[in-house]
């Protein structure tokens, strides 16, 4: 029997606080997070010219790598099947992540020729109840949790911003349509999750479009936005601004972390 969200939260606070029981934890597994993909393949050109001598993923900001910090929070909520797909200078990567044996790693060579629909193409077996996340996001906050009640992508309440997707959201929370470069509402930022029956539904169509002139060089989010009547609902989780960081240039990671205001 699925639960109601408010079921679900009031047993996962619990869980969080440690207080669940045997039956609490019985009801809460069809919920488990099973994994995380972690998409770290493209070359970013945007954020020249700190992306021509090292991965964005690997920069640091406030003393932390990247996509490090990611992976440790991650750890910090259970989440121990981390996916990375790689692409541009995943030699440099590579050297990184043998700190993280346990790390999963899948090579995109195709990265110049396509975008992250890619990824999550040859990523697609380990797709279930699963976070699809960026390596290039800086959390305040954890956002990450053992369990989930339902497939959602997050965002934020924003402004007018370059080349992002806004998502308008239904009564109940859920996003009824995606629409790009908008002077204001909510701005589709960060990480999302997949539970297994969105899963199944949108890697379907990964495999269709992958390879098709329309949607190889497209973000995931096209893709979403195109056929999001025809998927299963999606829930659009807000957060308060300022808690998702993305850094598409130098002079947006310079605003964030003062090293790089030069």
């Amino acid at each position: 029997m699925k639960l109601t969200r408010k079921q679900f939260e009031k047993l996962n606070k619990r869980f969080n606080q440690h207080k669940a029981n045997k039956n609490d934890l019985k009801t809460l597994a069809p919920y488990q997070v099973n994994n995380a993909i972690i998409m770290a393949a493209g070359k970013s050109s945007r954020f020249a010219p700190l992306c021509y001598k090292t991965p964005k993923g690997l920069v640091k900001v406030k003393g932390e790598i990247l996509i490090e910090r990611q992976i440790k929070q991650l750890l910090d909520v259970g989440i121990k099947d981390i996916i990375i797909v790689l692409g541009y200078k995943k030699e440099m990567y590579l050297k990184f992540l043998k700190k993280y044996p346990f790390i999963k790693v899948i090579i995109n060579n195709k990265y110049i020729q396509r975008n992250n629909i890619e990824s999550l193409y040859l990523a697609r077996k380990y797709i279930r109840n699963t976070y699809i996340c960026s390596c290039d996001d800086y959390f305040t906050i954890n956002p990450f949790s053992h369990y989930e009640y339902e497939a959602y992508y997050a965002g934020t309440p924003g402004g007018e911003t370059f080349d992002e997707f806004y998502m308008d959201l239904d009564k109940l929370g859920y996003i009824k349509s995606i629409r790009l470069k908008l002077k204001k509402g909510n701005i589709m930022f960060g990480h999302a999750f997949w539970n297994e029956t969105f899963s199944k539904a949108m890697l379907k169509l990964i495999d269709e479009k992958h390879t098709t002139k329309k949607y190889s060089q497209k973000l995931w989010d096209v893709l979403l936005m195109d056929y999001l009547k025809k998927l299963p609902p999606m829930y659009g989780k807000l957060y308060p601004n300022g808690v998702i960081n993305e850094f598409d240039t130098v002079a947006d990671l310079a605003k964030f972390d003062k090293a790089y205001d030069q």
